[in-house]
């Protein structure tokens, strides 16, 4: 993804020193920082909430989160207090 700063110039392959790939894991935003400058900020990918394996609904109760903060996420985060409470939805 390029960014278009300053008159048409896009963002360098590799800002910051970070990867130069162009993926979805290298996204950046251009910000203003408090000194005027414009920096590069690395934007991290959202979450998806939990699916209900059997209707594919999105499980109410718990939060979105990618699977390296799920690991360690408390159990209360991660379920809800039901049998099958971060597996399957209500209906289910």
């Amino acid at each position: 993804m390029r960014i278009k700063i300053l008159g048409g110039a896009t963002a360098p392959p590799c800002p910051n020193g970070g990867p130069p790939m162009n993926t979805k894991s290298n996204r950046v935003k251009v910000i203003k920082t408090p000194g005027g400058k414009l920096t590069y900020q690395y934007v991290k990918k959202r979450g998806t909430v939990p699916k209900c394996g059997d209707c594919k609904i999105e499980l109410p109760g718990i939060k979105a989160s990618r699977p390296k903060q799920r690991m360690t996420m408390t159990k209360r985060l991660k379920t809800v207090s039901r049998t099958y409470g971060g597996s399957r939805c209500a209906k289910c």
